[in-house]
Parts: C-alpha cells; sequence; structure tokens
C-alpha cells in the first residue's frame, strides 16, 4: 500500500528547506517586495527615454543588477515554498502574486535592452569600458 507524504508542517525541521536563510520572516520578505516594485518604478522613471550616454546606460544597468538580484531572492523564496506543500494555499497565492507583479515589473523594465541596442555603437563601447 502506498504511503502519502507527510504535510511539512509533520516532516523533522531538519529534513525541510530553512528559507530564513533567504528572508528572516515574512516581514523582510514583504519589505524587499516592497523595495523591488520601487526600484523598478525608480529605473523606469529615471532612465526610460535616457539610455543615450554611457553613463546613464551603467547607472540604469547597476540599478537594474540590484532590481535582479531581489528579484532572484524572492523568487526562489516562494518556489521553494511552494515546491515542498503544494496544498498550502498561501504560499501557493504568495507566488501568484510575485508572478503577477514581476511580469508587469519586467514588462515596464523591457526597454532597457533595446534602447541600449538602438544606442550608437561608440555609446556602447564607452559603457563597456573600451
Amino acid at each position: 500500500m502506498l504511503k502519502a507524504l507527510p504535510d511539512r508542517k509533520d516532516v523533522d525541521k531538519e529534513l525541510t528547506w530553512d528559507l530564513t536563510r533567504i528572508f528572516k520572516d515574512e516581514e523582510e520578505f514583504k519589505s524587499s517586495l516592497e523595495k523591488l516594485s520601487e526600484l523598478g518604478s525608480s529605473i523606469e522613471r529615471e532612465f526610460k527615454g535616457n539610455l543615450n550616454s554611457a553613463k546613464s546606460i551603467n547607472d540604469c544597468l547597476d540599478k537594474f543588477k540590484e532590481f535582479q538580484e531581489i528579484s532572484n531572492l524572492v523568487v526562489n523564496y516562494t518556489f521553494l515554498a511552494v515546491s515542498v506543500d503544494r496544498t498550502n494555499m498561501e504560499d501557493v497565492s504568495r507566488q501568484m502574486e510575485l508572478s503577477n507583479l514581476l511580469s508587469d515589473l519586467n514588462s515596464r523594465l523591457s526597454f532597457i535592452e533595446s534602447e541600449i541596442i538602438a544606442s550608437h555603437e561608440n555609446v556602447i563601447m564607452e559603457a563597456i569600458g573600451m
């Protein structure tokens, strides 16, 4: 006879993901979400239509790097939580909300790649440091 998998709450803590290594608690996770949203809006506001110099390209990419780092943390946090218990509707809902937020932010930041590609080769080479 097949044994049912235990709920996460019933599994020895040593055998589960330690999500506190990503965010110590829900408050820190939510704070990172707010920072991610604010950073995305800030990048769009400051750089959309303005990636026309090596400095603006590098400044934008520095902020976008920070955006990507936070994005990776929140994605991994939500994914790992859901991966161990797909019946936990709170975790599933959190992951869906994050997916919607990231979809919106990534869509709004899609200008970065296209504006850099449209830049003059000399500007790009200067941004690279060549």
